[in-house]
């Protein structure tokens, strides 16, 4: 019998490992029925460190699948098995990782406890490192919450604890947050010194991947400082990185941004080299996401050359790509790139139809924002629609391009809905631009509905009605059914027995 039952137990160590397997090949769904038949298997067995184990993996694979409910349901059931055993360790860890999972991905208010609960058992054990990393996810979730003095309070406690205890591998991560809060506050001073203090602690940090992930956004924030010759020192520097560790999605983002670089500052032998160099990688690995950013890189070299022509075609080819892999915020750029070169065109039809369409794909990503990883994705990107909002008043005010009114209608009330999104997020200074400029929309569509109307009513009897309303007293006959039709329409003023008036705005035609 004890024979039979090893056997058995050899069988599900197997049903484990293929599931692990199944992670690994990323078919999450598959793993989770693997981990769950081993789950019941050793629940009937009260063994509970094999027990334990695959409840971590059934929850690891939920959160890759995005199913948060269902990850904190067997997180919450390892907390709970880890206070009956009390294994103080464990119970802490798991507090930490519930925490994560709504600071991630959930509610952002219901994280903190649960990284406080945890940092008081680390203490109480004396774990000074997770105490450390405890103490980065509570001003984490201050930052979020917009109490940026009370992060930077909690990142220097953590900074002093770091050093004081060895905690190296801790402190480029707690610098770089540092360096995140003090440009938030314009301290540009304490931003260089904080980013200094990142490339001395770097060197602890054994992740290359994390590393130039930091030195990609440290080039964003050096962009924003207009420290250019920081930014190309970054950029080779980031390229170093990626050519000693082999990371290919890497150095063809680096390969990309340095291509972006070169194209700016108008060194286009360079920008050219640089870009084709990242299509080769991207075309000889089989990463076609990545050729998105790169075709787009090619479309602000042909843009900064001057040959707007074929700059349009690799935009729209980026934009194919990224409809194509769903990324949405790519779409957006895409659209939002592709309205301002047909606006310096004058081609303001096209233009109007992608500033449009940039609106929109805003409005998707407001109403499909399913946690807080989305949120503050959307949050880094919405700074962009006041601006839109702004160049689709200009067309309108102008009457640059002839849009329906219905159509303006519609924009506006996009406009409208995403204003109170960025409301609920309290950016005041983006709420304020999208305040103005919704305003001003209201305006411009007031007075444009008696232009636009007039428009209308006459190419509606021109095209369907076959009647030209060349001079006011035209007559023409309609019968019941198209009279019936213009009152829906809203351009009947008044019906008589024989005849029938239509008022365009100080115009009246019988």
């Amino acid at each position: 019998m004890a024979k039979f039952e090893k056997n058995i137990e050899k069988n599900y160590v197997k049903v484990l490992l293929r599931g692990d397997k199944f992670v690994k090949r990323r078919e999450f769904e598959k793993a989770i029925k693997s981990y769950l038949q081993v789950y019941n298997f050793y629940k009937e067995r009260n063994n509970e460190k094999i027990f334990l184990e695959v409840l971590k993996k059934i929850s690891d694979s939920y959160l890759e699948l995005e199913k948060y409910e269902e990850a904190l349901k067997y997180l919450e059931r390892i907390l709970e098995l880890s206070k009956k055993l009390k294994n103080n360790l464990l119970e802490a860890c798991t507090l930490s990782d519930i925490g994560l999972v709504y600071k991630e991905f959930y509610d952002i208010n219901k994280a903190e406890p649960y990284f406080i609960q945890a940092s008081k058992i680390f203490d109480e054990l004396g774990s000074i490192i997770n105490v450390v990393v405890s103490l980065i996810h509570i001003a984490t979730v201050d930052s979020i919450k917009g109490n940026l003095e009370e992060s930077i309070k909690k990142l220097n406690k953590a900074k002093d604890l770091a050093i004081k205890n060895g905690i190296n591998n801790q402190l480029s991560i707690i610098y770089g947050k540092l360096a995140e809060l003090s440009l938030k506050l314009g301290n540009i001073d304490e931003f260089k010194e904080n980013f200094s203090s990142i490339l001395d602690y770097q060197k602890y940090n054994d992740n290359p991947q994390h590393l130039s992930a930091f030195l990609n956004n440290a080039m964003t924030w050096f962009a924003q400082l207009n420290l250019i010759d920081d930014e190309l020192e970054l950029l080779k520097m980031n390229l170093e990185v990626c050519d000693s560790y082999q990371l290919i999605g890497s150095k063809i983002t680096c390969l990309t941004n340095l291509g972006h670089y070169y194209s700016r500052n108008r060194k286009f032998s360079e920008a050219e080299e640089c870009l084709n160099q990242a299509l080769n990688l991207a075309e000889t690995n089989n990463l076609t996401n990545e050729k998105i950013g790169i075709l787009k890189g090619f479309g602000l070299f042909y843009r900064e050359k001057g040959d707007l022509d074929i700059a349009i075609k690799f935009y729209l080819q980026s934009l194919k790509l990224s409809k194509r892999f769903n990324d949405i915020f790519k779409v957006i750029e895409n659209y939002r790139i592709l309205a301002r070169i047909y606006e310096n065109q004058e081609k303001y039809s096209e233009a109007y139809r992608n500033y449009s369409e940039a609106l929109k794909c805003y409005l998707e990503i407001s109403l499909s924002i399913k946690n807080l990883k989305m949120r503050e994705k959307f949050k880094e990107n919405y700074k962009f629609i006041p601006e839109l909002i702004e160049r689709i008043n200009d067309i309108l005010e102008n009457n640059k391009t002839y849009v329906k009114i219905s159509e303006q209608h519609i924009i506006q009330g996009i406009s409208n809905e995403l204003c109170q999104e960025i409301s609920n997020d309290k950016d005041y200074l983006v709420k304020s631009a999208c305040v103005e400029n919704i305003t001003k929309m209201k305006q411009i569509i007031d007075r444009n509905k008696g232009y636009i109307l007039e428009t209308d009513v006459r190419e509606l009897c021109r095209r369907v009605y076959k009647c030209d309303i060349a001079t006011t007293g035209k007559e023409w006959r309609l019968d019941s059914s198209q009279i019936d039709d213009l009152i829906k329409r809203g351009c009947i003023k008044d019906v008589q027995t024989r005849t029938i008036e239509i008022d365009i705005y100080g115009e009246s035609n019988t």
